[in-house]
């Protein structure tokens, strides 16, 4: 149970950080043609933390939250790989 909880606690930090590093390459390549892959990641690791909040801090939340935020999530990343298939297949002028 311990184990379980550090594990979970360090995941959050983790997307934490990594939420945070997404907001400042967004706003960094805004205007670059990776932008637009760049763009999504903030929603995808707001929600993917959104998530894993409450198993943190030991709430607990009905199954709905976390099936919705998680979708969210899911989606967002799901619409970075798109842009970046775009992106790389050549199929959008750099």
């Amino acid at each position: 149970m311990i184990l379980e909880r550090a594990l979970t606690v360090a995941t959050t930090l983790a997307l934490l950080g990594s939420f945070a590093f997404s907001l400042i390459a967004v706003r960094g390549y805004w205007n670059a043609p990776f932008g637009d892959v760049l763009r999504p990641l903030p929603v995808a690791f707001g929600g993917f933390l959104a998530a894993s909040i409450p198993g943190a801090l030991g709430a607990a939340v009905p199954l709905r939250y976390r099936a919705v935020v998680a979708s969210a999530a899911v989606l967002a990343a799901f619409v970075a790989a798109a842009q970046g298939v775009v992106l790389l297949a050549g199929w959008r002028r750099v």
